[in-house]
């Protein structure tokens, strides 16, 4: 685990630094396993999340270092949108200036949409309006930024071979078995010239899985948790939502209907796309595979389940590929 063991008196610390009043309830938020997370709300019941970054000298996967900067990155590039909103940002520190390294957000009112009850229609809306959501950021762009805002590369075919490359690596300094690592490596040879269509670097939230999809009011209402984020292929963002079955099953039509509704650069996930999509669910898949050893003890009862999962998310990515 790399999560750091917080205390309220740290956070009343934290607080204080940016006026934003005394702490009257101070909550660890379970779920993710990277940073420490937690819901503060202060006497005049105003609401918040403060995400604590790990220690600097933490044992991380390469692109986790310094990542807590691309949220707040991701939070600045995206102010402006209009079809979805992201939380308000209240204070920061993402330097040695101070022990820790911190966001602190508005706390967004909401249910998750995989723990929400929707009607089919408010379903099929909320699916409609992320699709738009997602071409307003997309359509944020960088021609010299592909890849993680950290390492940024001159094309996105040379981001996503040294990102791919970059987690292999970090899984093989930890366990002497990467599952299918010569088909990995034989499929990301013969297919990332697909990436080669991508002229611009578009911004991508990289991690929109339904918990963190927020609905309020049967409404798509914001997004969270960006700090996955990179400047790359558009078709990136589709392979959360599912990551094990095919597209057809897994991406919704909304989705794609409202993406196309809003974007220049409309997607119909011709033979390319599809190629760009199993390539970008492959990467999960080893990101999956190789954080499970960096995140959770061995004599857990997740290690195994969350082995499995990054194992299967990698054999489908590349049963699909090898079909192609």
């Amino acid at each position: 685990m790399v999560k750091r063991n917080i205390t309220q008196e740290d956070i009343s610390e934290i607080f204080s630094r940016h006026c934003e009043g005394e702490i009257s309830l101070f909550k660890p938020l379970t779920g993710g396993t990277f940073n420490s997370v937690y819901k503060v709300e202060s006497k005049d019941s105003k609401a918040y999340i403060i995400k604590i970054a790990p220690d600097k000298d933490t044992f991380v996967v390469t692109y986790e270092k310094d990542i807590i900067k691309n949220e707040l990155e991701f939070f600045e590039l995206t102010k402006n949108c209009k079809n979805v909103r992201f939380p308000k940002i209240y204070g920061y520190n993402l330097d040695d200036s101070y022990r820790y390294k911190y966001i602190i957000m508005e706390f967004v009112e909401g249910q998750m949409l995989n723990k929400s009850k929707l009607s089919k229609k408010e379903k099929s809306d909320v699916m409609y309006k992320l699709g738009r959501a997602m071409a307003e950021i997309h359509a944020i762009t960088d021609e010299n930024k592909f890849g993680y805002m950290q390492t940024p590369c001159e094309t996105f075919r040379q981001a996503y071979k040294a990102m791919a490359e970059n987690v292999i690596n970090d899984g093989l300094k930890v366990t002497k078995s990467f599952p299918c690592l010569d088909r990995i490596r034989a499929a990301i040879e013969k297919h990332s010239d697909a990436f080669d269509l991508a002229e611009s670097a578009h911004l991508i939230h990289f991690d929109l899985w339904p918990g963190n999809i927020i609905v309020k009011d049967g409404e798509l209402y914001s997004i969270i948790d960006c700090e996955r984020c990179m400047f790359g292929d558009p078709v990136g963002d589709f392979i959360s939502l599912d990551y094990i079955a095919p597209f057809e099953k897994a991406v919704p039509q909304e989705v794609i209907d409202g993406y196309n509704s809003e974007s220049e650069k409309k997607l119909s996930f011709n033979k390319n796309e599809l190629t760009r999509f199993y390539l970008m669910r492959l990467y999960l898949g080893l990101i999956v595979y190789t954080e499970t050893y960096y995140r959770c003890s061995k004599y857990s009862p997740e290690f195994i389940g969350r082995l499995v999962f990054g194992k299967t998310v990698i054999k489908n990515a590349l049963k699909q590929l090898e079909k192609i």
